[in-house]
């Protein structure tokens, strides 16, 4: 019996040592997982370390490579923005080369305009002085034409006092009768408003001679005008009037005129009263009625100002 117990105990014992001994092995395997677990936490852990490592690396070699590239892109750049500075000055330069001939030829033509102009300007002033000679000469021509024609109506105011005369000495002869007007309405004029002097034994050739000065006269006025008479008549009547009076002022004698011209443009018709008192000592003439006609229509309200 105590043999019994006392291998119980043993085997007790025994089991109890192999339960401690499991127990070590599992605490021991447990110990070799965990060491192999950090081992493992290790590993993995310096792995991360080198990747990150060559994480890094490999991110500092692209940037290096990235700077490297963009400083040479970055050269590049200067490089070629050096030629084209380069190319623009060459262009510049040759266009300054080919410009220069024509700023030359420019200067010049300017030169030669101003010249040109110059010429022009003088031209015009010798021109001017030219027309204001010539205008001078004009007025004086018709200065001198004015005083001669004066001298003229001079002459016929006194040749028109001596017709009265001798018209006043042949009251009992049989009255004159008007000269039929002429074909030339130049010449009916003359021969109506300027009449040559008669009797006195001036014969006809010299009042052809004084009729034809005076055409000559009436036609260089013309061209000098430019006036020019296409038509002319002449009508007379003696006016009646008591004895005392025309003993005293002469006769009177109406005359009615009408003429017809142009002067450049402008047709122009004239109608006229002409009254003469022929008196002994101080005849006289006036006249008491005027009417001017203008055409094309344009110039017709000149009439009545040209009329006053």
């Amino acid at each position: 019996m105590e043999e019994r117990r006392r291998r119980e105990e043993e085997e007790d014992q025994r089991r109890r040592r192999e339960e401690e001994e499991e127990e070590e092995e599992e605490e021991q395997r447990r110990r070799r997982e965990e060491e192999e677990e950090e081992e493992d936490q290790r590993r993995r852990r310096r792995r991360r370390e080198e990747e990150e490592e060559e994480e890094e690396e490999d991110q500092r070699r692209r940037r290096r490579r990235e700077e490297e590239e963009e400083e040479q892109r970055r050269l590049r750049e200067e490089e070629e923005d050096q030629r084209r500075r380069r190319r623009r000055r060459r262009r510049e330069e040759e266009e300054e080369e080919r410009r220069r001939p024509r700023e030359e030829e420019e200067r010049r033509r300017r030169r030669e305009q101003l010249k040109k102009e110059q010429r022009q300007r003088q031209e015009q002033l010798l021109q001017q002085e030219q027309r204001r000679r010539q205008e001078e000469e004009q007025r004086r021509r018709r200065e001198e034409e004015q005083r001669r024609w004066q001298r003229r109506r001079e002459e016929l105011r006194d040749l028109r006092a001596e017709i009265a005369a001798l018209r006043r000495r042949l009251e009992q002869s049989p009255a004159e009768a008007d000269p039929d007007p002429a074909p030339d309405p130049a010449r009916c004029f003359c021969q109506e408003n300027e009449p040559p002097p008669a009797g006195r034994g001036e014969s006809g050739r010299a009042l052809e001679a004084q009729l034809g000065g005076l055409e000559s006269g009436l036609s260089f006025l013309s061209e000098v005008t430019g006036i020019r008479i296409t038509h002319y008549s002449m009508t007379r009547a003696e006016l009646p009037g008591g004895t005392e009076g025309a003993q005293e002022s002469g006769p009177r004698i109406l005359r009615k005129g009408r003429l017809a011209g142009d002067c450049r443009d402008v047709t122009f018709h004239l109608e006229f009263q002409l009254l003469e008192t022929q008196g002994e000592e101080n005849p006289s003439a006036a006249i008491t009625e005027l009417s001017i006609i203008l055409e094309p229509l344009e110039y017709s309200e000149l009439s009545r100002f040209v009329a006053r």
